[in-house]
């Protein structure tokens, strides 16, 4: 079955939510006043309007270092993990693998599902490429898995970002349902201190989450640009409006 990459929605759909899934993890929306937003599962908490979101935080024990125990050569589509793992069925549908060492390193893959392991070897993963590995695999390989982005979103944490930004909450975002996060375009958001006109505005790292802040703040110097401040510069802790710029 396909999927198309960009659906164009009327305006207002970005403000729907379903308990069940509707489109692929990642699909473009593009409403005709300019404004992008992608789809995405919300995480177990709720997300309030106006908030920064962030991909889910990986797993520290799957993100990386992952010895193949078996070679797969080049069209292969599933790739068997020796190292002892716990992974549910299908954890990583949607997501990602990447190659981080060894044969075939830099080269990234679509998850299709996954097997479940218990604290154990052999996890094996199917991957979402008709065409399979690019380049082969040997036992020297080591591989990570991780989310899709947009897989159980949450509120970009106050105590500090642990994953990129995925987008802007347009509404209230109720807690393990789907729907939009706004990445181009005007958008209210929270914001932390004053930013004026034309100053690039990032995730802030203190004080409330989903937060933006003056990006070149003491609080956000090493933190990616969300978008650049509009129009008149918000009271701390009001909403201001922000040109989004992460993601066309």
């Amino acid at each position: 079955m396909s999927f198309p990459n960009t659906i164009y929605g009327k305006k207002g759909w970005e403000k729907k939510l379903t308990s069940t899934q509707r489109h692929k993890l990642g699909t473009r929306m593009a409403l005709e006043n300019g404004k992008v937003f992608r789809y995405c599962l919300v995480g177990g908490t709720e997300i309030a309007a106006g908030r920064i979101a962030q991909a889910p935080a990986t797993v520290a024990a799957h993100d990386m270092d992952l010895a193949v125990s078996e070679a797969a050569a080049v069209g292969a589509t599933t790739v068997t993990v020796g190292t002892s793992l716990t992974v549910t069925k299908d954890q990583y549908k949607e997501g990602l693998m990447y190659v981080n060492d060894g044969a075939g390193e830099g080269t990234t893959y679509d998850v299709k599902s996954n097997t479940a392991v218990s604290s154990a070897a052999g996890l094996v993963v199917t991957l979402d490429e008709e065409d399979g590995l690019s380049i082969a695999l040997t036992t020297s390989s080591l591989v990570g898995l991780t989310y899709s982005m947009y897989d159980q979103v949450i509120v970009q944490p106050s105590g500090g970002v642990t994953n990129v930004a995925a987008g802007v909450s347009p509404t209230t975002m109720t807690a393990d349902y789907y729907g939009w996060l706004q990445t181009w375009g005007y958008a209210a958001v929270l914001m932390q201190g004053v930013a004026v006109v034309g100053d690039q505005v990032g995730p802030a790292e203190t004080s409330a989450d989903g937060a933006g802040v003056l990006l070149d703040s003491s609080s956000a110097q090493d933190n990616e640009s969300i978008g650049v401040a509009a129009l008149i510069p918000a009271i701390s802790t009001d909403f201001q409006l922000v040109k989004l710029t992460i993601d066309p």
